[in-house]
């Protein structure tokens, strides 16, 4: 999975740095033959979310417990949660891009 993370964000970034923007959703990507398939979400068997920003873009899964936080990164006591790790408490995505700093 972190493979296709990591091309997947890599991805994203050279459209932006070729077209000076980032794509309205993955889909462009596999459109301009940038993706030959999207990164599937493991907890959703759908695509990883991407959200494009103002300035940069989001992509998150929703996480073990199935529900879809809008890209909160899952932390607790200050540290933020890995990819699929059990917490003490509900309450967040993995959220892979930007990449979230710790408290």
């Amino acid at each position: 999975a972190c493979r296709i993370l990591g091309v997947s964000v890599r991805t994203i970034q050279r459209w932006r740095l070729e077209k000076d923007e980032y794509p309205a959703t993955l889909d462009e990507l596999i459109e301009a033959g940038y993706l030959k398939e999207l990164p599937i979400d493991p907890y959703s068997d759908k695509s990883l979310i991407y959200k494009k920003t103002r300035d940069n873009f989001l992509l998150y899964s929703i996480g073990r417990n199935f529900k879809d936080y809008g890209g909160k990164v899952f932390e607790e006591d200050g540290d933020v949660k890995k990819w699929g790790a059990r917490g003490k408490r509900e309450g967040g995505d993995a959220v892979f891009w930007p990449v979230p700093k710790l408290k």
